[in-house]
């Protein structure tokens, strides 16, 4: 199928979509309906960004750690060049203890996007933790879909996200 196909691009907005009323629910604190919504988003594209990111975000946030990995692990293969999803990853490695894993992950976070909310901190804190206080290395400058929007929801200001998946 191609890009420009009408199936692909209708099912790209079911995707859209479903996302932002999954968006709306992890607002509502309605976790389990939000991951519900965000794996609806996924059936319609399995490739969705913005789905999976976010139903990593609240596999996390339930405490299913393994599961949220394996999203992140899918979200990473799919967009490698994706700064909030490699900040994500490295949260989550850093919180279950694989603190090496999660060094590199922030590393690459930062040498996509220098200014990601969070990132440098984050780093700073897993090379104290693991001795080693030297700079990150020089960023890249990337441009990623919707980043706004996916930082804004990183950050739990979901109507800022919300106003970005609508446009």
């Amino acid at each position: 199928m191609r890009l420009d196909d009408p199936i692909v691009l209708q099912r790209a907005e079911r995707a859209r979509e479903l996302t932002l009323e999954g968006l709306g629910l992890q607002q509502a604190g309605k976790l389990e309906e939000a991951r519900g919504r965000f794996m609806l988003a996924l059936a319609a594209n399995p490739a969705d960004q913005a789905a999976l990111y976010s139903i990593a975000a609240v596999d996390s946030a339930l405490g299913r750690d393994a599961v949220a990995l394996r999203s992140a692990d899918r979200l990473m293969e799919l967009y490698p060049d994706f700064a909030l999803g490699h900040l994500a990853r490295s949260q989550l490695l850093s919180r279950i203890g694989r603190l090496q894993e999660a060094l590199v992950a922030a590393e690459r976070a930062l040498a996509i996007d220098s200014t990601l909310a969070g990132a440098a901190d984050h780093l700073a804190q897993l090379r104290r933790a693991l001795g080693k206080e030297t700079p990150p290395p020089p960023p890249d400058a990337v441009s990623q879909w919707c980043l706004d929007g996916l930082n804004a929801q990183h950050a739990g200001k979901l109507d800022d996200a919300r106003a970005c998946f609508e446009q």
